[in-house]
């Protein structure tokens, strides 16, 4: 599993463990449901500018998301072995 889809788990893992709705953060990411499946399925990059609105609606700073995502990773890095 490379970066881009441990950061797209991490991002819907996130989003679920919050209770908010994909068509709620595709929403407020101003996204389509399409592009955010497509986002958490790691087939498409989060952006930077993705960043402070998903934060914003997941009830986060974006420095705290970021942290978020990044605990999530290593995590995930680390249960690989």
């Amino acid at each position: 599993m490379n970066l881009n889809d441990q950061t797209a788990a991490a991002l819907k893992k996130t989003r679920e463990r919050r209770g908010v709705k994909v068509a709620d953060l595709s929403e407020a990411m101003d996204l389509s449901l399409d592009a955010l499946y497509r986002l958490e399925s790691g087939k498409t990059g989060l952006g930077i500018r993705h960043i402070e609105s998903a934060a914003e609606r997941l009830g986060m700073t974006p420095r705290g998301l970021l942290s978020e995502l990044a605990s999530e990773v290593e995590k995930a890095h680390h249960e690989r072995g």
